[in-house]
């Protein structure tokens, strides 16, 4: 290898740092703002808050559409000036809001009907034309970390501030609306006075050929996003539509914390991905060593959390969302398999993208996205549980359906670290009810007798120490 540059190492290492801190630091500030709520609204009124954040979450993907990795990769290789690329973005942003926010809207108001407040709709939809003055690729593009991480900071900082104030008592759900509107438009200040010159672009606009152009490159990113989005948004407005607002809040607090612990999964395949597709192509034999290794710790880790989530779902609900939403520990027990399931697909789904089979990574999402959504309409008579049923066999879905393509690659995830972690904390939650009632101290039980087997199993002690000689080398 060649030497590098140690102040270039060091920089790459802090801006990593600092957007890492941004993501998870307005990730728990969005917890926390929600957590409020779910105390200060009724159930039902929580639900539909949680079913018009799903609503803007589709949203978010479907106006980006991935145009944002797309940026950063021409502008990191040069393909095009930073202003052209911003254009393009820009201009292919514009084309898919004067689309989406419409479809949405009139198909979540039109399915909710006297069910919610179209108002509460109207405004998150409103919320989303600020998605396309979301910059924080621009920035990322120029190694500018420190305003690309606080973009997202400042609007979850506006919106739980928002959230505290109508604490004080108990507000109308539509608040909740202009609270996101506010927010929103606070990040797209920030952005534009952290760099002026972005204005320059909308004197260029409309730029539809050079918007078309970023669209075609962005596609397979873009419809990989929105079905992933819906495997967890779209249950919440089936349960919501065909059963309660209640039942909808309930599924929609189970989910919230499973994704809110899914972000440092996130995080560490983003940490990996650099490694192994450098490596993928000129040393397979090594890159099938670190992926064992990963597979083997990502297995135990993601079978504690599996059972801790389980073990003290009750107790974690009340804690977080108050007595109100105690119902949505049984959604939990259920959800909580998704960290396991969600940390084996990240490893597939690497693996896949890194050898060029993007296409079975996206017939995947596909077929996951159709079982979610099947399976929780014709569960829906069993309400916030057929949702949460279904969220867990389309990630099962998603699973086995990018499996099944790595049978011909050169470097595969294998299934089989995935068994003993999974039977084990099977038969922790199965059987802790015959020694300890389920709580903090089941959980706190279960998660460390995970950690002790695991410590003991020599395979686990080597793809730890596999794992931290990749990295440094």
């Amino acid at each position: 290898m060649g030497e590098g540059n140690p102040r270039a190492g060091t920089k790459s290492a802090s801006d990593l740092a600092i957007l890492f801190a941004g993501q998870i630091g307005s990730r728990a500030m969005g917890f926390f703002a929600f957590a409020l709520l779910a105390r200060v609204l009724t159930p039902s009124d929580y639900g539909l808050v949680e079913t018009a954040v799903g609503m803007a979450a589709i949203g978010l993907w479907g106006i980006e559409f991935g145009t944002n990795t797309v940026g950063i990769r021409r502008i990191v290789r040069g393909e095009a000036p930073a202003a052209d690329v911003a254009l393009a973005v820009t201009s292919a942003r514009i084309m898919l809001a004067l689309v989406v926010i419409p479809v949405l809207l009139l198909a979540y108001i039109f399915l909710l009907r006297d069910r919610a407040p179209a108002t509460l709709f109207l405004l998150f939809g409103v919320s989303l034309v600020a998605v396309v003055a979301r910059y924080d690729w621009l920035f990322m593009a120029q190694e500018r970390m420190g305003i690309a991480a606080g973009g997202s900071v400042t609007k979850m900082a506006a919106f739980l501030a928002a959230v505290l104030l109508l604490s004080f008592r108990p507000p109308e759900v539509v608040v909740v609306g202009w609270a996101e509107c506010g927010a929103m438009a606070l990040m797209v200040v920030f952005f534009l006075a952290a760099d002026t010159t972005i204005l320059k672009v909308y004197r260029r606009l409309p730029a539809f050929h050079e918007g078309i152009s970023m669209l075609r490159e962005s596609f397979s990113l873009g419809v990989s996003g929105l079905l992933n989005t819906a495997m967890m948004a779209l249950p919440m407005l089936i349960v919501a539509t065909l059963a309660t607002a209640r039942e909808s809040g309930e599924l929609a607090a189970a989910i919230r914390i499973v994704v809110s612990l899914a972000t440092f999964g996130l995080i560490y395949y983003q940490n990996l991905t650099p490694l192994l597709l450098a490596r993928m192509q000129r040393a397979p034999d090594e890159t099938q060593r670190i992926i064992d290794a990963s597979d083997t710790v990502v297995a135990w880790a993601g079978a504690g959390v599996a059972v801790f989530l389980c073990l003290t779902a009750e107790a974690l609900v009340i804690r977080t969302f108050g007595e109100k939403l105690a119902g949505a520990a049984a959604e939990l027990t259920i959800v909580a398999w998704c960290i396991p399931l969600t940390l084996a697909s990240g490893a597939v789904r690497l693996v896949l993208v890194g050898q060029g089979h993007q296409r079975s990574v996206l017939f995947a999402q596909l077929l996951g996205a159709l079982v979610t959504i099947g399976t929780a309409l014709l569960l829906s008579a069993r309400g916030a549980e057929g949702g949460a049923i279904g969220v867990i066999l389309g990630q099962v879905t998603l699973w086995a359906a990018m499996l099944w393509p790595t049978r011909h690659c050169v470097v595969r995830s294998r299934p089989a670290p995935y068994a003993a972690p999974t039977l084990v904390a099977l038969a922790l939650v199965f059987f802790s009810g015959r020694f300890f009632a389920e709580g903090w101290l089941a959980g706190g039980v279960g998660l460390a007798i995970v950690v002790m087997i695991a410590v003991a199993t020599p395979r686990f002690r080597q793809s730890v120490w596999a794992l931290s000689t990749a990295k440094q080398g």
